[in-house]
């Protein structure tokens, strides 16, 4: 893991919002979710639906987007191992 650091960020999603289409490609991360109701729709158009309490890992296969279908904020902690651009 040399070179690489590790990252931890809240991150909200607003109802009706969403976090775009993205890979965790040299960057696997672990998720925690602490508010509201997160679907994640995946590259193969399988979905996942996350809800308060519940965790989830990312592989650096991952690819995916977030969308928040609920009334209340999706609220989640995500840790990320990446390498930073020089």
């Amino acid at each position: 893991m040399e070179g690489r650091q590790l990252r931890l960020r809240l991150l909200t999603i607003e109802p009706g919002g969403h976090i775009g289409l993205h890979d965790h490609k040299e960057r696997p991360a672990v998720v925690y979710f602490l508010q509201g109701t997160d679907t994640v729709i995946r590259d193969d158009g399988t979905s996942q639906t996350f809800k308060a309490g519940d965790a989830t890992g990312e592989p650096g296969t991952t690819i995916h987007w977030h969308r928040n279908d609920g009334k209340d904020a999706v609220i989640f902690v995500t840790a990320d191992i990446f390498k930073p651009k020089n």
